[in-house]
Parts: C-alpha cells; sequence; structure tokens
C-alpha cells in the first residue's frame, strides 16, 4: 500500500495518492496532475479512480485533467449537480489491489461532502485511515457558511452530526487526512500538525468538544473572510475544467510585444520584491509577490483580461504560473523578456513608487502633514495595534473604495512587512493617484523602531 500526500503551498491544499499493487485512486487532485502522474509510472500502478471530497471553492479541480489523462473514474457527490464525472453513494466500496477505500456521506461544508474511509482487506474492520476533505481540520472543523445566513443553521447541524455520527466511531487511532492545512481561507483556525488522529483531534480541538447546541450557535455567528474567489471556482468545478494538457512555460515577450498587448487590454502583473518595484516598473503594473498570489490575486486581478509576468529570475516564474492557473488565471499570454533590465535598456517609460521609511513617516505625522495612511492588513492582524491614524482598508476592498480616497493629498500604504503595501500602492497608482508612498518593511518595522502605536 502506497498513501503520498501532495501539498500545492499558498492555498495550502492537500491532495492524496493512494495506490496498492498495481492501482491507485487520486483524491481532490489539484489541476497540474504531473506529480500525480510521475507516482503512478514510478510504482507502475494505473490511476483508475478520481474520488472528490467535495465540490473545491479555493482551486480549480484536476479531476477531468486526470480522467483525460488517464481514463479515470471520477466520483462525487450527488447532492450538488455536477455536469461530468459520476455520482457516489454512502457506504461504496471501491477497491483498488487489496486495499478497499468506503465512501460516508459526511454533509456540512458543502450538501455534498464525503469522506473516504482506507481499509486493508486482510483487516477489513479496521479502518486505517479518512480522507475527510473540509470536514475535519487539526483543530477546526470546516466552513458552513457558503449557502448563505438561511441555512448555516441547517449545514452546522449536518457538519455536528457528520462529524460526531460518522468519522468520530471510526475510533480514536484512524489517521484523518483533511483537504487543508494551516493558512487556508477553508478554516478559521486550522492549526499546526503535520498529523492527527480522531483520538488527538477528540484530545486537542476545542469544535469537538462542544454539545450539539453550542456547535451550531458558533458556527451560526462565525464571521470569516469570502474570497471572490469562492464563487468563481464553485461554477468552474461545477461544470468541470476544460483540459490543459502538458503546461508549456509562458512565452518570452520582448517590450515592444509587451507594449501592443497591453494596448489591447493586458494587465501586467509584476511578482519583483518592493523596493526593485518602487525603482521602476511597468506603467500600470500590479505588484504582486509570488507567495501572495494565491489568496490575494483573486481580489486584484480580474481572471478575465490577459497577463503578461514580469519576475526576478526565470525558475520564479514556472511557480507563479502554477499558482495562477491552479486559481482559474487560463489567460498568460508571456513573460517579459529579461525582466525589467530589457525594458529599462530599450528607454521604454517606466513609473515608480515613493518608498517611505518608519522615521520618515514619523517625521510626517510629528510636523501634522496632511496624509492618508491606509492599513491593508487583515482584521486579525490589526488587533494588535496600528499606525496612528490609520483607516483600516483590506487589500482585497482597495479597489472598491478607490472613490472615497483623496488623489490631491499624499497617501501612505503599508502592511505587515511591505509586500502586500507595495500591491495597494500600485493599484492607486494604477488608478490615477500620484503621490503614493509604501511604508518599507510595513508595520514591523513601524514597531521595531519603536514608534507609538494607534488602535
Amino acid at each position: 500500500m502506497l498513501v503520498r500526500r501532495i501539498r500545492s503551498e499558498g492555498i495550502s491544499h492537500n491532495s492524496y495518492f493512494v495506490g496498492d499493487g498495481n492501482e491507485a485512486a487520486v483524491i481532490d487532485p489539484r489541476r497540474d496532475i504531473e506529480e500525480y502522474l510521475d507516482i503512478a509510472s514510478a510504482n507502475e500502478m494505473t490511476i483508475r479512480y478520481v474520488l472528490e471530497t467535495h465540490r473545491n471553492e479555493d482551486l480549480v479541480s484536476g479531476s477531468t485533467e486526470i480522467a483525460s489523462a488517464t481514463g479515470a473514474k471520477v466520483l462525487h457527490g450527488g447532492q450538488t449537480p455536477f455536469r461530468y464525472g459520476h455520482e457516489v453513494h454512502d457506504g461504496q466500496r471501491i477497491e483498488i489491489g487489496r486495499s478497499v477505500i468506503v465512501a460516508l456521506h459526511t454533509p456540512g461544508h458543502t450538501p455534498e461532502s464525503f469522506s473516504y474511509v482506507l481499509y486493508d482487506l486482510r483487516s477489513p474492520s479496521y479502518p486505517l485511515m479518512v480522507f475527510c476533505g473540509d470536514t475535519i481540520f487539526p483543530g477546526d472543523v470546516g466552513r458552513t457558511d457558503f449557502f448563505g445566513p438561511n441555512v448555516r443553521g441547517r449545514m452546522a447541524a449536518d457538519l455536528f452530526d457528520s462529524i460526531t455520527r460518522k468519522l468520530l466511531p471510526l475510533g480514536a487511532g484512524t489517521i484523518l487526512l483533511p483537504a487543508h492545512g494551516p493558512g487556508s481561507l477553508c478554516g478559521a483556525n486550522i492549526e499546526e500538525r503535520e498529523e492527527t488522529t480522531i483520538g488527538t483531534e477528540m484530545a486537542l480541538n476545542r469544535m469537538l468538544k462542544m454539545s450539539r447546541e453550542d456547535f451550531i450557535s458558533w458556527k451560526i455567528k462565525e464571521e470569516l473572510e469570502i474570497s471572490p474567489i469562492f464563487a468563481r471556482m464553485e461554477a468552474v468545478n461545477l461544470e468541470g475544467a476544460r483540459p490543459m494538457g502538458r503546461i508549456a512555460p509562458p512565452h518570452a515577450l520582448l517590450p515592444k510585444e509587451v507594449k501592443h498587448l497591453i494596448v489591447k487590454g493586458a494587465m501586467v502583473l509584476d511578482t519583483r520584491k518592493p523596493h526593485h518595484f518602487a525603482a521602476a516598473h511597468v506603467p500600470g503594473a500590479i505588484n504582486l509577490g509570488v507567495d501572495f498570489i494565491p489568496v490575494y490575486a483573486p481580489y486584484v486581478l480580474p481572471a478575465d483580461r490577459p497577463l503578461v509576468l514580469v519576475t526576478d529570475c526565470p525558475a520564479q516564474t514556472s511557480i507563479l504560473q502554477r499558482h495562477l492557473l491552479r486559481i482559474g488565471y487560463d489567460n498568460i499570454v508571456g513573460v517579459l523578456k529579461g525582466s525589467m533590465e530589457l525594458w529599462l535598456k530599450g528607454g521604454n517609460e517606466t513609473s515608480r513608487l515613493e518608498p517611505l521609511s518608519a522615521k520618515g513617516l514619523s517625521s510626517m505625522l510629528s510636523k501634522k502633514e496632511d496624509v492618508v495612511l491606509i492599513d491593508v492588513r487583515d482584521m486579525k492582524e490589526i488587533t494588535s495595534g496600528t499606525v496612528p491614524g490609520a483607516k483600516m482598508i483590506h487589500l482585497g476592498m482597495l479597489q472598491s473604495k478607490i472613490g472615497e480616497l483623496p488623489k490631491n493629498k499624499p497617501i501612505v500604504t503599508f502592511c505587515g512587512s511591505g509586500f502586500r503595501g507595495s500591491c495597494a500602492a500600485s493599484i492607486l497608482l494604477r488608478n490615477g493617484f500620484s503621490k503614493v508612498m509604501n511604508l518599507s518593511g510595513g508595520f514591523e518595522a513601524w514597531t521595531s523602531s519603536g514608534f507609538q502605536m494607534g488602535k
């Protein structure tokens, strides 16, 4: 028996390869499927099944991609009207070599959520592990707020019943393998536990210690971030994504080609570090670091416009491309050849962003200069304090609040360390604001310099 976890960083997504003998199944695959195919090839296995625990909200499912490449049968819950694959039923057995996977209907996160319990046929009454999707996480449970306020109570009740009646009875020693890890938007408080079991969660997970009434009440009141990616991914994964086939590297574009594409409506995504972006960038470019792409790209980049990439180095381009493809950005038309060096050597127009040190900002405030401060961090971060007088606008909400900001005053953006602040500043520059500065080092630089904090 072979069980392998495949992580997708940035979105904290887990998928799983399960093989026995010469057969295998993949659970909750991502869209770039080479790793699954490589594992199967290296172990002389054929992928027979793709098992979906639920309709994913934060990434494009790779189920249709694997089915197209291997002929594997896709199974998912029938309570949601998928337009691909086959319905799996509660209690259905899926045999793979000398192993069997039993499907358990575990609604709550979504109506069609399923968990898959793995057994060895030599000991069919002893569950080894359960692939539980977004039902249970280390330290947390799945969200129940995707279907509107009117059904949150019912979804929470379903989730509680699924956990207590279907999963916990599997036994304390059963390994839990969820679809997401810490940092995912699919949980409120997923903890840093590399491995966990039902017994561990019964001992440490506060949600599993609640009564049914308290659990439902908690989930009804729970306030979690609603990313714009959710609705888009739900629609894509209902239809089934168009198979991509082999992923080719983005085409290297000369500066004149980039300028032509911009005239035709393309956007430039510049993933370089803030100080490089500040020194010189393609006019109108959005600055967003590679590590921030999975969470923040859906807020700041339209999915229906061509994208030109600007990166620090060629090796980074492949990572960036996969981050974007996994969340449905199929519109990458190329990458600027030679990064900004070739652009500058050609005498092409550039824009710059004024950096501002913590000391410089402190001096401005002490002189009572008329400056607008924008803190673009998440609410959880802001609870520890902010720069005095700052206006809180989550990075994802900035574009929608552009009209509330004055163009005749200096604006200083900041976040935790400077990356999201630079993204916010680039959005303002793109929208015609000229007096824009980004706090170098962000709020960390402000606090480490010993300056006063506000609330």
